[in-house]
């Protein structure tokens, strides 16, 4: 594979991490994948903001279905700090509002879903926040 060529030439290739870890997740290895991730995010500084975005956002995910939310939080908040705003904005807002309903922080949940309602309202992950917020309405 050509990302794996790249990280044999320079082993904080960004891209090639990144690109390896993605492929790594559709074939369900996320343990590896993890580590490629955190590897592109520790080296992504020169690289374009939607990359760097992306990458916070999967190993977010992952650290999400592992449990781990104030990891995910953290991730998912720096990428939202990532200037400028990308494509991933909306999406990585509601991975955050899902690790809130986990978490047990209902309110945040809801004031981040709303966000995604009031910013992005046509983007493709609006109306899965609009169905997830209506679902937290029907649990009070």
């Amino acid at each position: 594979m050509a990302w794996e060529t790249a990280l044999e030439k320079d082993e904080r290739d960004a891209a090639a991490l990144l690109g390896l870890g993605r492929h790594l997740i559709d074939h369900d290895d996320y343990d590896e994948a993890r580590q490629l991730l955190a590897r592109a995010r520790e080296a992504d500084a020169e690289r374009p903001v939607p990359d760097r975005k992306q990458a916070r956002m999967l190993l977010a995910t992952l650290e999400y279905y592992d449990g781990k939310y104030g990891k995910a939080e953290q991730l998912l908040k720096e990428g939202l700090a990532l200037r400028p705003e990308s494509e991933y904005e909306p999406k990585m807002m509601y991975v955050l509002a899902k690790v809130y309903i986990k978490w047990g922080r209902k309110g945040e949940a809801r004031t981040v879903l709303q966000s995604v309602l009031d910013g992005y309202a046509s983007s493709p992950i609006a109306q899965k926040a609009r169905e997830t917020l209506v679902a937290l309405d029907g649990q009070r």
